[in-house]
């Protein structure tokens, strides 16, 4: 199979990286990812992306992340493929955590409770990822009071014909000053989030507390997109967010929260509700 370029004037290589505890497909569809696609999904005029259609479908995702663009495949649980740039290949090992130890994250949720240890079992390979965090506040902005497959359009709406794959912030604030991308009542707070963002991008990267406060200043921004960002680009794995799905969990099932790592073990009971809880 041909894999010579992932972007047009940008040479990609496969890098095959050992890995466990990843499952694309599961990562893909756990809450946190709105801009994951399939390649045959891609347009290669709006993206740049080519040569996408020697790529196989199966557990195959073209990932664009800030500047960054990948097509990443597992064709066996033990490796994932990231086709990228070389320069690039530092980001994606920090954008799915494979520093993070999550064999030890799994055997403390196992201990801890025995549905979660069935939930981590069910569930293994769901990661919490470190996203780009301007790209991470915006998505999760649009978020608010929204159904995932209706955050995917207007996501793609605010990427629409740009070079980059995802704006930046002068970028985003020149788009939504003149079109709403069907974001609309959101749209005004996630421009003034653009306009601001040298001076709020300076206040974070503090302790969990300290995050989440700022945010929540930002309007537009309340307690459970709050911690979507300290999770998801911040790094924060004691944020807990809590949606529907779990106040649903919480309400039944009544887990234990461990102490360090909420928000992964969130991770893991989201992904269990949506996809495979039945009582």
């Amino acid at each position: 199979m041909a894999r010579d370029r992932v972007a047009k004037d940008r040479i990609a290589k496969d890098h095959i990286i050992p890995v466990s505890h990843l499952d694309l497909d599961l990562t893909a569809n756990s809450g946190q990812v709105f801009r994951w696609v399939k390649p045959s999904d891609i347009k290669p005029p709006e993206t740049k992306v080519d040569t996408l259609s020697s790529f196989d479908e199966a557990n195959t995702y073209v990932i664009p992340a800030a500047e960054h663009l990948a097509v990443v495949w597992q064709a066996k649980p033990d490796e994932l493929h990231l086709y990228c740039e070389d320069a690039d290949l530092d980001f994606w090992k920090r954008y799915f955590a494979l520093d993070v130890d999550y064999d030890s994250i799994i055997r403390r949720l196992s201990s801890a409770d025995t549905r979660l240890a069935e939930i981590t079992r069910v569930c293994d390979g769901v990661r919490v990822l470190r996203q780009p965090l301007f790209e991470t506040v915006a998505t999760f902005m649009a978020s608010q009071n929204n159904n995932i497959p209706r955050i995917k359009k207007n996501v793609a709406r605010m990427c629409e014909g740009l070079t980059c794959p995802f704006p930046t912030p002068s970028e985003l604030a020149s788009r939504l000053s003149i079109n709403d991308c069907g974001l609309g009542y959101r749209r005004q707070s996630i421009l003034d989030m653009a306009r601001s963002w040298d001076g709020l991008q300076l206040q974070l990267g503090k302790s969990y507390a300290e995050d989440k406060q700022t945010l929540m200043q930002v309007r537009g921004i309340g307690p459970k997109v709050a911690d979507c960002i300290c999770l998801f680009g911040l790094g924060h794995t004691e944020a807990y967010p809590v949606d529907t799905w779990m106040r649903k969990a919480d309400a039944k099932y009544h887990f234990p929260l461990v102490h360090g790592i909420e928000g992964i073990e969130q991770q893991f009971v989201f992904t269990w509700m949506r996809l495979f809880a039945r009582d």
